[in-house]
C-alpha cells in the first residue's frame, strides 16, 4: 500500500468509473481495505484517461479540467500537506515533495 502497509488482493475486476458524464473502463485489483479508508484509488493513467480531475472542498468531483497553463489554482495560491512521512507544496503550477526519511536516506551500495 502506499503507507508501506500490505493488503489481501482478491483478484481483478473489470471497473467503468462514470464521472461526470466522463466513462472510463479499466481492469482493477480488488482489496478488502485501501489505504487510509480510501474507497478507492485512482492512479494517473485513470486520471489522465479522465483529461484531469479536481476535487473540491464539497467533495464534489469535476473531469476534464487543465491544471498546468491557465491553472484552476491561482498561483499565488500556496497548497501544502504534511505528513508522518512526506512533506509536499504545489506552488500553482509544480508539486515539491520530499521525504521524511526514518533514519537517514538510503543510499544505493549496488554496482
Amino acid at each position: 500500500m502506499l503507507n508501506g502497509e500490505t493488503t489481501e488482493c482478491r483478484g481483478e475486476a473489470l471497473v467503468e468509473l462514470l464521472v461526470n458524464g466522463t466513462v472510463v473502463r479499466n481492469r482493477c485489483l480488488v482489496a478488502p481495505v485501501l489505504v487510509c479508508g480510501a474507497d478507492v484509488i485512482l492512479e494517473l493513467d485513470i486520471i489522465k484517461r479522465l483529461r484531469g480531475v479536481a476535487i473540491s472542498k464539497d467533495g464534489s468531483v469535476s473531469c476534464g479540467v487543465k491544471l498546468c497553463g491557465s491553472a484552476m489554482i491561482p498561483p499565488a495560491q500556496q497548497l501544502s500537506i504534511d505528513d508522518t512521512d512526506f512533506s509536499a507544496a504545489f506552488d500553482g503550477h509544480v508539486w515539491t515533495v520530499k521525504w521524511k526519511w526514518r533514519n537517514r536516506e538510503p543510499r544505493l551500495s549496488n554496482n
